[in-house]
């Protein structure tokens, strides 16, 4: 037995070890990525050609794909697909931190990568959470399907719960495993040496690299206020629409439980973010791998709040909210809609300052390396 426990010790040190190596982290990432890509193509694919779109239109030889008068189970459906796209593309663009990590083995790739996993990781979360079937199944009430008659159809709504289930239970999966991605990549990071600060002797360039970094912590503290005040109303909304008899309605079918379910999770990842990036920003307690954070961070979070746009408040989803009385899901829909272009933009502003940015962290992280000596002298 000791000598078992021997060895796991032995196995963890080596794994912590070898975190370092780009080989590791990149080429794990690299893995992780493919099988989530091949994983949610899959998904998307499925349900796109299922038969829950030829319920009604195969007779007449419509296309419901590009038929607007969708009935509920085709508009939640398509929804689905939606959201699969979207965790798609953010799955491919995943592959560009980890190139830029790869070719650059640095404190602001790596803490871009893990960034961007850790928002990923999360975007698998909250498609659980609206995918997974909080409904009554029929079984319950009795009114079940006969496993003895063979004539047996299973409809629209069967079809739906059973993609939802299965769906849900693999972005879990993949949600697992971004999560795993995300703090091997933050141990590398962390375990990289800081770059010294080169002084620069244009003091134009120094004054204007104070005034960008004052100016974009001002537009994130905004932006990310926005998004922690909205998501935290619309959890209380959602809560409080889940009373009543129209909430009983709701919660056996089950929608308003996924809207507070993603409400609530929408709200700790964006207090979590709000007051991380805080520390990134204003005390610079992170240097590099702080403002790598950031920026992988910005852009995946644009597209989790359009992956909730999709969800309850696309184009083709107009009537979705009035029908079913869940007025604060095409709230919340839109909200994300335009919280997204907010998190692009600010992810293009960080971009195009990042010389800037990574100056003033790297003066700070000398700041304090130089107080701390000088404490450790006295």
């Amino acid at each position: 037995m000791e000598r078992m426990m021997g060895e796991m010790a032995l196995a963890i040190r080596r794994l912590g070890s070898d975190a370092m190596n780009p080989t590791v982290v990149v080429g794990g990432g690299l893995v992780t990525n493919v099988v989530s890509l091949i994983t949610l193509l899959t998904l998307f694919i499925w349900t796109a050609k299922s038969s829950i779109f030829e319920a009604e239109g195969k007779d007449d030889g419509d296309d419901r794909w590009f038929d607007m008068d969708l009935n509920r189970e085709e508009r939640a459906a398509l929804s689905l697909a939606a959201s699969l796209l979207v965790l798609v593309v953010s799955a491919l663009l995943h592959f560009v931190p980890l190139w830029r990590s790869f070719s650059s083995f640095d404190r602001f790739n790596v803490g871009s990568l893990a960034a961007s996993t850790f928002v990923l990781a999360n975007q698998m979360v909250i498609a659980f959470w609206y995918m997974v079937y909080f409904g009554r199944d029929e079984e319950q009430d009795g009114e079940g399907k006969n496993d003895n008659d063979d004539n047996y159809e299973v409809d629209a709504e069967e079809l739906l719960a059973k993609h939802r289930k299965v769906t849900s239970s693999l972005c879990m999966v993949l949600a697992v495993l971004y999560f795993a991605l995300t703090g091997v990549a933050l141990h590398a990071g962390k375990q990289i040496p800081e770059s010294s600060q080169t002084s620069s002797s244009d003091q134009v360039f120094v004054n204007k690299s104070y005034a960008y970094v004052e100016i974009l912590t001002g537009l994130w503290k905004i932006i990310s206020s926005v998004t922690v005040a909205i998501s935290c109303i619309l959890f209380i909304a959602s809560c409080a629409i889940s009373s009543g008899e129209e909430g009983e309605r709701l919660r056996e079918e089950g929608t308003v439980t996924n809207l507070i379910m993603v409400s609530f999770w929408l709200s700790v990842l964006s207090v979590s973010i709000y007051f991380v990036s805080g520390k990134i920003l204003e005390s610079k307690s992170h240097g590099v791998l702080g403002v790598g954070a950031l920026s992988g961070c910005c852009i995946f979070m644009g597209l989790l709040l359009l992956q909730i746009y999709f969800m309850w408040a696309g184009p083709i989803m107009e009537d979705r909210g009035r029908e079913d009385g869940v007025g604060p899901s095409v709230v919340l829909g839109f909200a994300s809609f335009f919280l997204s272009f907010a998190y692009f933009v600010f992810a293009i502003a960080l971009s195009k300052y990042r010389h800037s940015i990574v100056y003033v962290a790297l003066a700070s992280t000398e700041e304090r390396s130089d107080l701390v000596q000088m404490e450790d002298q006295a």
